[in-house]
């Protein structure tokens, strides 16, 4: 809940937006906040960064934004409050599953120019992807991985080493992973999935 109260404070609904609509909110549809004078937009990103941080109680976090040709880059707080190391623009973050609101953006923009149906078959997409239960390989859709219907068991979690998780490495660990119910019957939460 700390991460979408301070995603709320930098302006934003969703993740992929967040520090869009405070760099430039009216191009990216977010609410108007007022520019620090004097100061550029990524000071003015490292200001908004460390109140919003300090209001919710979050130790650290950092920002990069690629616009206009350039690189924005900001960053607040500690790495771990233990230890007090600041958090820099060098700082290596484990994004996690932040990372599945972004490819879910992603998927929604190809699905709206009609690339990608939500309904199809991952494996129209992927052709090589393939979980233990065959039945399953071929009823998981692309909507199960994004709303988290799949079945496929989530708690997997591979020693891949940092920046080592491309997809090519990922479907043949995903290969072996089974299924805790079966596709489109409930949620579950899956690490595997979007």
């Amino acid at each position: 809940m700390k991460r979408r109260d301070l995603l709320r404070t930098l302006g934003a609904v969703g993740a992929v937006t967040a520090v869009a609509r405070v760099l430039d909110p009216p191009a990216a549809g977010g609410q108007s906040f007022p520019a620090v004078s004097g100061r550029s937009t990524t000071d003015n990103l490292a200001s908004r960064l460390a109140a919003s941080i300090q209001k919710h109680k979050v130790p650290g976090a950092s920002a990069a934004v690629f616009r206009a040709g350039q690189w924005e880059v900001a960053a607040a707080g500690v790495t771990n409050i233990t230890t007090g190391v600041d958090v820099t623009a060098e700082t290596v973050m484990h994004i996690g599953s932040i990372t599945k609101v972004l490819n879910a953006t992603l998927v929604m923009q190809l699905v709206d120019e009609g690339r990608v149906e939500l309904a199809a078959p991952l494996k129209r997409y992927l052709p090589d992807f393939q979980v233990a239960d065959r039945d399953a390989t071929e009823r998981i859709t692309v909507e199960m991985l994004l709303n988290h219907t799949c079945g496929i068991d989530g708690e997997y979690f591979p020693d891949a080493g940092p920046d080592a998780g491309r997809i090519e490495d990922v479907i043949p660990r995903i290969a072996r992973q089974g299924q805790i119910h079966a596709p489109g019957a409930e949620v579950s939460y899956c690490n595997s999935g979007a």
